[in-house]
């Protein structure tokens, strides 16, 4: 049974996986999915939302979006509170998603 760190880090790169090619972005799945975590985990504890605005800049610059993905960014926003608190969710965990979506080594990726 997956744990929930290990079942928000599936979500997360899925999410991921699918918007970068709407988007046109030319990162990897692990390479947005690390960017849009960081921006998740840079959420103050006191903030009861995420502001998406942050969210498409992050998206523009760390993730080279070319186009927008409104559908992505309204299901990220809609999880992030989630995302933000859940401790197993890490880069560690998305390399292994990765790694298993992929079939290599975790630290091999991105």
């Amino acid at each position: 049974m997956e744990s929930n760190g290990d079942s928000n880090a599936h979500w997360l790169y899925h999410q991921c996986s699918t918007a970068r090619t709407t988007m046109g972005t030319p990162i990897t799945p692990l390479q947005l999915s690390i960017e849009v975590l960081k921006f998740i985990k840079s959420i103050g504890e006191d903030e009861e939302n995420a502001d998406q605005m942050k969210l498409f800049a992050v998206l523009k610059n760390g993730g080279k979006a070319k186009k927008r993905d409104l559908n992505f960014v309204y299901e990220i926003i809609e999880r992030a509170m989630v995302l933000r608190d859940d401790e197993e969710l890490s880069e560690g965990a998305l390399r292994e998603v990765a790694a298993r979506e992929d079939g290599t080594a975790p630290n091999e990726i991105g």
